[in-house]
């Protein structure tokens, strides 16, 4: 069976990529730019959304 290739979006710090060190393919620094805080309330805005979505989905037993 093939490997599936997994693609993740994250924020970490500096400390928590020096401990991930060589298990990332690749990894792209973004410093504080005018559109980073769009870009987290975007993230909380769709983090809330989901959890609230979750909570009305019925128990499976």
């Amino acid at each position: 069976m093939g490997r599936g290739r997994i693609v993740a979006v994250v924020l970490v710090t500096q400390q928590e990529l020096d401990a991930l060190g060589a298990s990332l393919d690749r990894v792209f620094r973004v410093d504080e730019v005018p559109c980073m805080n769009d870009l987290l309330v975007a993230i909380d805005d769709a983090d809330r959304e989901y959890r609230r979505t979750v909570q009305q989905m019925p128990r499976q037993r």
